[in-house]
Formats: structure tokens, C-alpha cells, sequence
């Protein structure tokens, strides 16, 4: 919770990442990597990442920012920085999944308060909602 002279506020946001191409170039080293990445990121710009839950094709950033930070410049920061760094890390790794200059997909699913947003496309959203019914949803809002 950010406490200002006249204001209080709690920004949250639970982000949704992947790959291009939706291929699967995660393992436990790189996702563990990859949460170190996203943590430090969002230390520096004074963001708290609550957890981090990855897949092999997609990872969860549940987060809480401040409100001088645009969720736009944070969300280009986790990505880019996260991108280089797991390039430069795990080279041919990465390189047998992804090819070009390339790693996340542009779109960004974002799920916030009560309403899931998956490609523009809202949905009720419960906070209970597992991993499973984050992929049934997509699958409904691509299929429409």
C-alpha cells in the first residue's frame, strides 16, 4: 500500500508473459533465472513482485507498483531486461526456440481487479482462478 500527504493506494497487477511463437523454451534453471531477473527489475523500480509461477510456455507476475510508475515502463522493463539477460545467459538454449531479435510476445495478457483481459478481450476474472482456467479462457477468447 503506497501512502502519499493526501492519497492511499494499492496498485496491483498480475502479468502474463510468453514466448513468440507460444514455443515452450523454459526449463527450471531458466525459470528460476528468469524470477531472479524479474525481481531485480522490479526492485529498481520500487515494485514488489509477490510471486512468480512459470510454465514451459508462459510466466506469472503477480505484482504490487507504486503509482508514479506507468505499468507500461514497467512492464517494457521486465521484458526487455529479462530478454537480453536470458539471451546472453542460455544462448543455445534460447536459440533452438526462438529466432531473430525476439523473445517476448508483444501482446501482454493482464489480469487486474476483477476482470481478465486475455488479447483485448474481457472476461470475469476470480481470483482463484487457476492455470488451467487461465488456458480454457484463452482458448474461448481465441476461438470467438
Amino acid at each position: 500500500m503506497h501512502r502519499g500527504r493526501s492519497v492511499v493506494c494499492s496498485l496491483h497487477a498480475h502479468l502474463v508473459f510468453t514466448p513468440k511463437y507460444r514455443r515452450g523454451p523454459f526449463t527450471d534453471e531458466i525459470l528460476t533465472r528468469c524470477e531472479e531477473i524479474m525481481r531485480d527489475v522490479c526492485a529498481d523500480f520500487g515494485a514488489e513482485l509477490h510471486e512468480f509461477n512459470g510454465e514451459e510456455d508462459r510466466v506469472h507476475l503477480p505484482a504490487h507498483y507504486p503509482p508514479k510508475i506507468a505499468l507500461s515502463r514497467l512492464v517494457g522493463s521486465l521484458k526487455g531486461v529479462s530478454a537480453r539477460r536470458l539471451r546472453q545467459e542460455f544462448p543455445d538454449h534460447i536459440r533452438r526456440y526462438l529466432w531473430g531479435d525476439h523473445f517476448w510476445s508483444p501482446r501482454t495478457r493482464h489480469i487486474d481487479g476483477d476482470i481478465l483481459l486475455i488479447d483485448g478481450v474481457a472476461l470475469d476474472y476470480d481470483p482463484a482462478v487457476t492455470a488451467t482456467a487461465l488456458r480454457a479462457a484463452q482458448a474461448a477468447s481465441s476461438s470467438a
